[in-house]
This record gives structure tokens, C-alpha cells and sequence, in this order.
């Protein structure tokens, strides 16, 4: 069991700003549904908003008519049947907009895959030998999910936070302004919070994904090896590998979690104290006869609705952070240049020959696997290319179909550059 990493700043801040622009971008060909979804979101929001008050009517109702033996039952009963259709209303609509968000972000997803599907298709050999299958899968598969779940989350919460935030806040004006003010004084204090953590956490995030995205590439590379691993009795090497790997995931997966975990516990304090700040100052205004106990009831339960939203965001500050990282793994891959093809010309018949003359090839600049290398193989000739592993035998193949450029030489077929034709 690998031990609890100690805390560590991050090494390198990851780019915030740029995500957001990017989540953004996917959005932007949707104004109709989002603006529809926005809509839904006010009216859940604000009949969800008003409800408070007509319980505190309510409870004002019984209790005056208790203390004079006159119970109004007809008003009573009017505006429990006023908040039962309210909070109704408000759960239809609620659901109409997580509909259409949902419909947003699954046709957002289709899209990036099918995008990142085809940049695959077009890539060069060189980019894609840069990224493992197992990080390029995981790009397409956990990143655009991580993606399309953070954008749910937040523009869910964030929403209906703002408006719940903006209508409560009116509505206890309406009943107390300093019992309001109390209620206000403290959220400075959360929104600290939330940024110092999202601020230090992020960049563990994305270093979670891509290490995550190195765990899959060495897995499969496992399994689809798994013969020759056996055969050349690397089990030990390869389990050494993984271990390490599967280290490195851990070690981010635990900063992440850990450090973005710490604002819950906190904002939920914040909450629980202003609670009881608000619940003996109302008691206090109650004997003073400053307010009703129907108003400090719906006050104290406007106070929970308008830190439920803080205390919301921060529980899914998670998945917003892994949106953002993910959001920045997958235009970093989108952004990658397609491999220009400058010709359209075929290749119809060959007639004559294939030449290298003088080729020159490495992976990387500074390391050359082929030389100086020139032969010509006439039309109908049977060759054989021999030579120790790594010597450069199928790397000739590769060449010759064009999957990589040359550093330097030249290969012709019936004496034209194989540059000259369509890749």
C-alpha cells in the first residue's frame, strides 16, 4: 500500500483562464437552448424562493390563532395549496433544465469525440508516437466524460446558485436588514476559501489525468504484449512498471482529492455558525417583539438556502477542477498541426524502380537510426532486409509508405520524390 504523499505546492500552475475560454468555445453553438435552460432555471429558482415566505405567513397564521383561539383554517389551508403548487412548478421546471443541459453536453461530447476521432486519422506518425494508445484513449473516453459531468455540475449549480443567492438575499431584506447583514458578512469568508483551494489544487487535477492517461498506456500495452513479455520473461519488469505508474496516479489522485476536500468541511462550518448566530438574534428580536416568529422561521430557512448554493459548489469543486483539467488535455490535443499534404497525385503504376539515395532518419533529431543509407530495388526484384533488432528494418517500410519525414535523402519511385504524391 503506497504511503500518503506529504503536502507539496504545486510544481506549475495549470493554465485556469484558457479552460474556461475553452469549455466556453463548445458552448457557444448552442445560445438557443442555453438561454432556453437559463429561463428554466430562473423560474424553478425564484418559485423555489418564494415558498419560504408563504410558510412563514403560515406559521404566523397558526401561531396568532392559536394564541387567540381563532384559527383562520381557510387562509391556512389557501397557502399551504399556493406552496404545494409552487414548489411543483418548481420541479418541472428544475428538470427541464437539467433535459436540455444534458442534451447540450451529450451532443458537446459526440462532437469532441468524433473530433478527437478524427484528428487521430490525420495526425502525424511522430505526434501520435508522442502520446501512449492508453492517454490517447483516455483523452476520448475519461476526459470527455470528466468534461461533459463538470459542465453539468457547474452550470447547474452555478445558476441556480446565483439567482438563489440574488432572490433570498432580497427576501430577507425584505423581513430584516440585520439579521441579513449577519447572514452576508460571512460569505466573503467561503468564497476565500474556494478560491485559495481551486487556486492550489489545480494543477494536481491535471497532473492526475496525465498520469492517469500513462496508467491506461502501460496497461495496455500489457495486454497486448502480454505474449512477448511472457516470452522474454519480463513479468517482473513489466509489474515494476505499472507499480510505478500506478505510484504516480496515486500520488496525484490523493493531493487533488485531498486538498480540494478541505473547503466542505469549512464552508460548512461557516454555514452552522451563522446558523446559530441567526437562530439567538431572531429568538432575541422575537421576545423584543421586532419580528414575528413566522418571519424568523422563513428567515432562518432563506439563511440555509442562501448558503446551500456555497456549500454546493464547494462539494463539486472536484469535478469543476477535473472539467478544466480535462478541458485543457483535450484542446491540447485538438490544437496538435495536422500533417500537411501538398500533392493530390497517385501513384497508378510502377514501372521501374524504388531508390534510396543517401537517406537519413532518426525518432528524435539528435539520434539517427538510419545513415547515408542508398540501394535501388528494380520492378519484379525479390530483396530481403536483414539485421539486429533495432538496426532499422521495419523503420525502411515505414519510410517508404511515407509515415514519417526523412532528415535528410531522398526516396523516389520510378525516379520521382514520393514527395511529390498524396500521403
Amino acid at each position: 500500500m503506497a504511503r500518503k504523499p506529504r503536502r507539496a505546492p504545486p510544481e506549475k500552475p495549470a493554465n485556469a483562464r484558457q479552460s474556461i475560454k475553452n469549455i466556453f468555445s463548445l458552448l457557444t453553438g448552442y445560445k438557443l437552448k442555453i438561454g432556453l435552460t437559463v429561463i428554466c432555471g430562473i423560474i424553478s429558482t425564484v418559485f423555489s424562493v418564494i415558498s419560504p415566505l408563504l410558510i412563514g405567513f403560515a406559521t404566523t397564521a397558526i401561531f396568532d390563532g392559536i394564541n387567540s383561539g381563532n384559527m383562520n383554517l381557510d387562509y391556512i389551508l389557501y397557502l399551504l395549496t399556493v406552496i404545494v403548487i409552487l414548489y411543483l412548478i418548481s420541479a418541472v421546471f428544475s428538470y427541464l433544465q437539467s433535459f436540455l443541459l444534458l442534451d447540450i453536453t451529450t451532443d458537446i461530447s459526440y462532437n469532441l469525440r468524433k473530433d478527437l476521432i478524427e484528428k487521430v486519422t490525420h495526425l502525424a506518425m511522430g505526434d501520435l508516437d508522442r502520446n501512449t494508445r492508453g492517454d490517447i484513449l483516455s483523452r476520448i473516453t475519461n476526459d470527455v466524460d470528466s468534461l461533459q459531468t463538470g459542465i453539468v455540475q457547474t452550470f447547474n449549480q452555478l445558476l441556480t446558485g446565483i439567482i438563489t443567492i440574488i432572490g433570498v438575499t432580497v427576501m430577507m431584506l425584505s423581513i430584516n436588514l440585520w439579521l441579513t447583514l449577519t447572514t452576508i458578512v460571512l460569505v466573503p469568508i467561503a468564497f476565500l476559501i474556494i478560491t485559495y483551494v481551486t487556486k492550489y489544487s489545480q494543477d494536481y487535477y491535471l497532473k492526475q489525468l496525465r498520469y492517469r492517461g500513462n496508467l491506461n498506456g502501460q496497461i495496455e500495452e500489457s495486454f497486448t504484449g502480454h505474449e512477448i513479455i511472457r516470452a522474454f520473461n519480463q513479468e517482473e519488469e513489466s509489474m515494476r512498471i505499472f507499480e510505478e505508474e500506478n505510484e504516480k496516479w496515486y500520488e496525484q489522485e490523493w493531493k487533488s482529492k485531498f486538498f480540494s476536500s478541505l473547503s466542505g468541511p469549512l464552508v460548512h462550518f461557516i454555514s452552522n455558525l451563522q446558523y446559530v448566530i441567526i437562530s439567538v438574534l431572531g429568538a432575541v428580536l422575537v421576545l423584543q417583539r421586532a419580528i414575528s416568529v413566522g418571519d424568523i422561521l422563513a428567515f432562518i430557512q432563506y439563511s440555509k438556502n442562501f448558503t446551500t448554493p456555497i456549500e454546493q459548489i464547494t462539494r463539486i469543486m472536484n469535478m469543476i477542477q477535473t472539467a478544466m483539467a480535462a478541458s485543457e488535455r483535450i484542446f491540447e490535443f485538438l490544437e496538435i498541426d495536422i500533417e500537411e499534404n501538398p500533392s493530390q497525385e497517385q501513384i497508378k503504376e510502377m514501372t521501374d524502380e524504388i531508390s534510396f539515395e543517401n537517406v537519413n532518419f532518426g525518432y528524435s533529431e539528435d539520434e539517427l537510426v538510419i545513415k547515408d543509407l542508398s540501394f535501388k530495388v528494380k520492378k519484379g526484384e525479390k530483396i530481403a532486409i536483414v539485421g539486429e533488432t533495432g538496426a532499422g528494418k521495419t523503420t525502411i517500410v515505414k519510410l517508404l509508405m511515407r509515415f514519417y519525414d526523412l532528415n535528410g535523402g531522398e526516396i523516389k519511385i520510378d525516379g520521382v520524390n514520393i514527395n511529390s504524391y498524396d500521403k
